[in-house]
């Protein structure tokens, strides 16, 4: 069984919280966790690319 963090798609988190949420690091786009097995891709789209 997988790591299941416990939240929906589309969940605002602070930096804190995912770094705890996920045993992760505080920088970066991508953040890799040996913990918890994951990667965590963070994303933020404030204006159309086109």
């Amino acid at each position: 069984m997988g790591f299941d963090p416990g939240i929906s798609i589309g969940k605002e988190l602070t930096n804190n919280e995912m770094r705890e949420l996920f045993k992760c690091g505080n920088m970066g786009g991508m953040r890799r966790s040996k913990k918890t097995g994951t990667l965590v891709i963070i994303s933020r789209n404030e204006r159309s690319i086109s």
